[in-house]
């Protein structure tokens, strides 16, 4: 519930907001009509935008939309309504909770170009970082007068540094870039001179004096190549801290106050357990009229937090975490909607039809789930016959790769392998998450990493010789040696029996969707705005985000 704010926000570090689309708002017009329901450019780019709809043409899910509005249709008729209420209800004010978020988070929100290039530039260098951490002030004071006596920066580490397994090494974290850190040890970092200490800094909870032994230049991508990934970063963390601001406000404003002595009455009749439910046959009159919470909206009593299960489909535990648990997620939520009233976004034409859309995609679903069918042993005998070439088995080898971010690199170090060298400069060279496993790809086929562009060549190539090194995508150059290989093999009916089970039904199920398409699209017209969906190529993966 609340997607993009109550369960991102409410639990542990009430973050990490979903990210939107940043489309440019165009004149709202009617692109596709399924009888007198009318689906508008803005919604239907929202549909778009989903995730799993990223890599669709306009016209594949135009195709989607007008389906499931006409098996909506369908279930309508059938009487399916009374059993979406709850979920409807629930997306409804997802909805709300999600145009507020989109007008006070989204709207407005804006990377530049000089903000990506400052960032960048955070990562042009590593460092050779060398620490004192100390809990208190008075501690990292008493480092730090000492370091200005002349004492030398690794004794002093040893004699006050809280960091246990780098008292021994002069507080050494390694090499690290300064986009990995916050403010302002970030800035710190930037301006840090090689060889000198800084002045002490509170970081976090706790108080830090930094010396930087070593600065060299970083390996990195060119700007133009970076540049999209880094704008989508900030972008997500300028989100982030507005949404988290605005959630903070919204909290102090709900002024949410529990009544522990009801809680407890509540715990001593059901227990404390976790996941124990309260029995609502048990609760007295008196006791629904006790009053649980208070908040800004509202009292919340025994009676209002059963009624969260009729109207919310919310189960209600008695553990006092779980009821204060829920009643901040709740709260939240109903702030959300009451913001969004407010400010008159249920009233715009883009929410009542996302409404109206969600009633007909849960009646669709609801209709589906009538579609069942069980094949008998005799029909999955002849489908596995009939498509034997769908369980085949590709060749396939076990490859390791080293993967560089720099051709020259790959070229020179090509020429140094040998087979029995290979895992060292794995360890040493290889910028691939691979390296963790010695660079050890099993039973590779061609249908995965398609980042390295191997296709099938590992499956083609010598036994333990030094191939490449091969362009793969963005920046990488790879070089591999296979280790061994397995033939291709047909699997057996029992290896594969539910999957073919599986399939049929599928197929099924898509025949019994089908007629009922037919039927509704012969009951109502189906119109499409054909200059809206005229473009051929337009897939669109939407990894820039910057307006």
């Amino acid at each position: 519930m609340f997607k993009r704010w109550a369960s991102r926000f409410m639990i542990i570090a009430m973050v990490a907001v979903i990210l939107s689309s940043c489309t440019k708002k165009e004149t709202e017009r009617t692109v596709i009509k399924v009888g007198d329901i009318t689906v508008s450019n803005q919604l239907f780019e929202k549909i778009k935008g989903r995730r799993y709809n990223s890599f669709k043409t306009k016209k594949d899910v135009a195709k989607e939309i007008e389906n499931t509005i006409l098996l909506g249709l369908a279930a309508e008729d059938k009487g399916y309504e009374d059993s979406i209420k709850v979920v409807l209800n629930n997306r409804k004010m997802d909805i709300l909770s999600n145009a507020l978020y989109d007008k006070l988070i989204i709207e407005g929100t804006k990377v530049s170009d000089r903000e990506i290039k400052a960032e960048y530039n955070k990562k042009l260098y590593k460092y050779n970082v060398n620490q004192i951490v100390a809990k208190n002030k008075t501690t990292i004071d008493s480092a730090y007068t000492e370091l200005k006596s002349g004492k030398n920066f690794a004794d002093v580490c040893k004699k006050y540094t809280e960091e246990q397994t780098r008292k021994n090494t002069g507080g050494s974290i390694g090499q690290v870039v300064a986009s990995r850190y916050r403010e302002p040890f970030q800035s710190i970092l930037l301006h840090a001179k090689v060889g000198q200490y800084t002045k002490p800094f509170e970081y976090g909870k706790r108080w830090y004096i930094i010396m930087v032994t070593d600065k060299v230049k970083n390996n990195l991508p060119k700007f133009d190549e970076m540049k999209d990934n880094i704008a989508n970063q900030l972008l997500r963390s300028k989100r982030y801290n507005k949404a988290r601001a605005y959630i903070q406000k919204l909290e102090r404003k709900a002024h949410l106050v529990f009544n522990d002595s009801t809680i407890k009455k509540i715990t001593d009749v059901f227990g404390t357990a976790p996941g124990t439910m309260i029995d609502t046959t048990k609760i007295t009159d008196d006791m629904k009229k006790m009053v649980v919470a208070t908040s800004s909206l509202k009292k919340w009593t025994l009676e209002d937090l059963i009624a969260l299960e009729r109207e919310r489909g919310v189960r209600l535990q008695s553990n006092p975490f779980a009821i204060k648990q829920l009643l901040q997620r709740v709260t939240l939520g109903d702030m959300l909607n009451y913001e969004a009233k407010k400010r008159g976004l249920d009233k715009t034409n883009v929410v009542k039809e996302q409404d109206e859309y969600a009633k007909y995609e849960l009646l669709a679903n609801e209709l589906r789930k009538t579609f069942k069918y069980d094949p008998t042993e005799q029909e999955i005998k002849k489908y596995y016959k009939d498509n034997k070439k769908k369980y085949y088995n590709k060749p396939q080898a076990d490859v390791r790769v080293i993967v560089l971010n720099d051709e020259n690199k790959a070229k020179k170090l090509i020429k140094k392998l040998t087979p029995s060298n290979f895992v060292k400069y794995v360890k040493s060279d290889s910028r691939d998450f691979s390296r963790n496993n010695d660079g050890l790809i099993r039973r590779y086929n061609g249908d995965f990493r398609k980042d390295l562009n191997l296709e099938d060549s590992p499956i083609k190539a010598p036994l333990r010789k030094i191939m490449g090194p091969v362009k793969g995508s963005g920046n990488k150059w790879v070089i591999y040696m296979v280790e061994k290989k397995y033939p291709g093999s047909y699997k057996s009916l029992h290896d594969v029996q539910g999957a073919v089970k599986y399939q049929i039904q599928n197929e099924k199920r898509k025949e019994m969707e089908d007629e009922i398409l037919k039927q509704y699209k012969e009951k109502y017209k189906v119109w499409e705005d054909s200059t809206y969906f005229a473009t051929v190529n337009d897939t669109t993966n939407t990894k820039q985000e910057k307006k």
